[in-house]
């Protein structure tokens, strides 16, 4: 059954209800780079939406992904929307630079990262470029380049490191979402195809991978603010041990983020307090994300902010913590709102 959209406005459940009654102001939805970002310059002129600042994040996922089908497709359609042919990995970049000024002329500061795995390979630029032909080859197309293991790591190492590179520059910062094991059920993924509840957990993406990546761009002078999402419950504390050294530049420069999909349920984020709490400065974090495409998905905010105060409660009952409980109200503060506002600069 069809039921008409007067019934959802008169019953305040249209998007932009939901978002002014749980006070929400602020959305970064996730965009590809080839996106026209049509409905976010829709939305900037909707006066629904006027108390609450929505804009898109630089997702560019399949511009990485050079060994999957329809690569070649892609980087066309990219160059159509950056205004120019994409021939070498050095146009690919320019592209992509070009993309990302038009999302921050639309108000976004944020990128976001998805991979299921990710070894650094240190690749000099004449390896790189060939590595692009090839997968720009029309006969992989269908199929996906063929490329070797090493190939596929050296693209992906390069690739992180340039665009994090174009963050720095231009204020981004960098968000790395990391550790899902895709399609795990396989033949759930041929009868119903992706996305559809059978993923899991990996942990094919390296501690050492990620460290590399930001030694390199910090010692070249341009290593964006970046916050890292683990999907794997037990990197909890070796990604909290890396972000912590990294944080020279700024408060909280390179942070830890906050459990997500599977994890941001309350064992999962009181975990992930309990195991970083003592290696890294909680009070400077970011806090919660909804990481969601729900618009019913905000009470995880609710469920993140009194896990939140659990975790410090029992802290301050043990005798761990040494301020008073003024102090302690502006670290729950920082966390649930203020560290976010004064980090994303909003």
């Amino acid at each position: 059954m069809t039921y008409p959209a007067v019934l959802f406005e008169k019953n305040n459940v249209t998007p932009s209800c939901l978002i002014n009654k749980t006070n929400v102001v602020f959305i970064a939805t996730t965009d590809d780079p080839a996106d026209s970002l049509a409905y976010h310059f829709e939305i900037a002129k909707n006066k629904a939406y006027a108390n609450c600042k929505v804009v898109p994040a630089f997702r560019p996922d399949k511009a990485m992904g050079a060994e999957r089908p329809g690569y070649p497709g892609y980087v066309g359609s990219l160059g159509e929307a950056a205004g120019a042919g994409i021939k070498s990995f050095r146009g690919l970049i320019s592209a992509l630079e070009s993309r990302l000024l038009a999302f921050k002329a639309a108000g976004s500061m944020l990128n976001d990262n998805g991979l299921t795995g990710f070894e650094w390979s240190d690749y000099s630029e004449a390896q790189i470029e060939r590595i692009f032909d090839k997968a720009m080859d029309p006969a992989s197309a269908d199929m996906g380049a063929q490329l070797s293991r090493d190939e596929t790591n050296k693209s992906r190492s390069a690739f992180f490191y340039a665009t994090a590179l174009l963050y720095a520059k231009h204020g981004f910062t960098a968000k790395s979402h990391t550790g899902a094991y895709r399609n795990a059920n396989s033949a759930m993924f041929a009868r119903l195809g992706p996305d559809t509840g059978f993923d899991g957990v990996d942990e094919a993406s390296s501690v050492r991978a990620f460290g590399t990546l930001l030694d390199r761009l910090n010692s070249a002078g341009g290593l964006p603010r970046a916050i890292f999402y683990p999907l794997d419950i037990n990197q909890y504390e070796a990604f909290a041990a890396l972000a912590s050294n990294f944080n020279g530049r700024g408060e909280g420069w390179v942070q830890l983020g906050a459990p997500w999909w599977f994890n941001d349920q309350y064992y999962g984020i009181y975990k992930q307090f309990e195991s970083a709490g003592s290696l890294y400065p909680v009070a400077l974090s970011a806090g919660m994300l909804t990481d969601s495409r729900s618009f019913l998905s905000y009470p995880r905010h609710e469920l993140y902010r009194r896990a939140l105060c659990s975790y410090l409660g029992a802290v301050a009952d043990r005798g761990e913590y040494f301020a008073g409980e003024e102090a302690l109200g502006e670290v729950i503060y920082g966390i649930c709102y203020g560290n976010a506002k004064k980090y994303f600069g909003l």
